[in-house]
């Protein structure tokens, strides 16, 4: 697999501040496994860089093991299942300027994972459960004869 793939995937678990052996200096935003591994044809791999990339690994696979605990217990929420839903439909034209290359993959990603924009899916959700629970107690005829009345038609 390549190293630069692998380090996308882990993310902020394998990035730190680092100082090397024998320096006087720090290096933030460190990618540790994309650095690490050219260590090892050079022959210049220390104790510590190999403890951080599987440090790096076990806390990638703590996160990952997490997150398929919590996804498997959403599966057993339809009220989740709706929002995602919901969630999904209004992503559609996030993912279709993605797709035509307007906005990167991870332009779309944190805008997806924003608060404002799960705030917005969530009142869209609650708005569009209510109506058709309306629609359902009031029947069809007198849901449009209510709105009619509320845009004074």
């Amino acid at each position: 697999m390549n190293v630069s793939k692998i380090q996308s995937y882990v993310g902020d678990f394998g990035i730190m501040a680092y100082k090397p052996a024998y320096q006087n200096y720090m290096i933030n935003n460190y990618q540790i496994i994309i650095n690490t591994i050219p260590k090892f044809r050079d022959g210049q791999i220390q104790n510590f860089d190999v403890t951080s990339v599987d440090d790096c690994l076990l806390r990638y696979i703590g996160y990952l093991e997490n997150y398929s605990k919590e996804t498997l217990s959403n599966l057993k929420n339809p009220i989740i299942w709706f929002r995602e839903g919901i969630r999904e439909i209004i992503s559609i034209p996030i993912l279709i300027l993605n797709w035509f290359g307007i906005f990167s993959s991870r332009t779309v990603n944190s805008i997806m994972d924003s608060f404002i924009y799960k705030i917005l899916t969530g009142i869209i959700a609650l708005v569009t459960l209510i109506s058709g629970l309306v629609t359902i107690v009031l029947g069809y005829d007198k849901t449009i004869e209510f709105l009619n009345s509320l845009l004074g038609k």
